[in-house]
């Protein structure tokens, strides 16, 4: 069983065992029945995995108790391998359509900065040749 299914049966399971104890206990209740199960379930669910967990500890055959006998294991290298295999294909399928995006942004970027420009270089020109009339005159 992968690290991923091993976490996803270990998250699954309190939640499901808190759910049927506040199911069972409600049943002594006169409040609406969707009140205290909405209140019970999360909090039994997490008093459940905390103990269960906190057992495991020291007696690691508790485990099966959350669904799996054994807590899945994280190797940082395995699990960045892992993402980086999954992530590129969507990066190389994606490229070619991220590149045209961006040209298009960064050639929207560079005509924005060039017209302020243009127009500052145009209009320096114009004074200079104002001037310089001026002075001949």
């Amino acid at each position: 069983m992968s690290n991923f299914s091993k976490s996803v049966v270990r998250t699954i399971t309190p939640i499901v065992i808190g759910y049927v104890v506040a199911l069972l206990v409600k049943v002594g209740f006169s409040v609406k029945s969707t009140d205290v199960t909405a209140v019970l379930a999360p909090v039994i669910s997490a008093v459940y995995y905390l103990l269960v967990h906190a057992l495991e500890q020291k007696f690691p055959k508790l485990g099966v108790l959350l669904g799996v006998p054994a807590s899945p294991s994280y190797d940082v290298k395995t699990a960045v391998v892992t993402a980086v295999d999954e992530v590129k294909p969507i990066v190389e399928e994606s490229a070619p359509a991220i590149e045209k995006v961006v040209t298009a942004d960064v050639t929207k970027v560079v005509d924005a900065v060039k017209a302020p420009a243009k127009k500052t270089a145009a209009s320096t020109a114009k004074k200079s040749t104002a001037a310089t009339k001026k002075t001949t005159k």
